[in-house]
């Protein structure tokens, strides 16, 4: 029973014992609730596997940021402030809706139908629209291999 609450509270405050799957699937499923499409849902989180180094990142540990995202200046935020010079949030799933917003501003289109792309033009798609507005540094042959390998890694695919 012990071992069950401190499960629980793990996972309240966003630490679990997941694989990484099914971390992705269940992050996946947050972001089609923010209206964002099945397939592009599961690059996104193919980018987060990336990001974050099969999340297992610093980052991605202590500030909860899936994407290595930086506090925006501009824009509207789900952060709670900066920490080790990067986005800090309260909860992963708060990185996710930050990451939509993100996309909202700089008018990608996450209801872009991709089911009829081959994968690598709609990782390409995708990865095109991050590098044209600014989310990495960089080249767009590696995250694109990097998103690529997240999505084999995640998805068997």
């Amino acid at each position: 029973l012990l071992l069950v609450a401190l499960s629980f509270l793990l996972r309240k405050i966003g630490i679990g014992f997941q694989s990484p799957l099914s971390t992705a699937s269940g992050l996946a499923r947050k972001l089609e609730s923010l209206g964002v499409t099945p397939e592009l849902s599961r690059i996104i989180m193919a980018q987060a596997y990336h990001e974050t180094g099969n999340f297992t990142s610093k980052i991605y540990k202590e500030n909860k940021n899936l994407f290595g995202m930086k506090m925006p200046r501009k824009r509207k935020t789900t952060a709670i402030g900066e920490k080790n010079g990067y986005a800090n949030y309260k909860y992963y799933s708060d990185s996710l809706e930050d990451l939509k917003l993100w996309l909202d501003y700089n008018g990608i289109d996450e209801t872009t139908p991709l089911s009829g792309l081959p994968l690598d033009e709609a990782i390409g798609w995708y990865v095109y629209h991050l590098k044209n507005d600014g989310f990495f540094e960089d080249s767009y042959v590696n995250y694109f291999r990097g998103v690529k390998n997240g999505y084999k890694k995640l998805f068997g695919v």
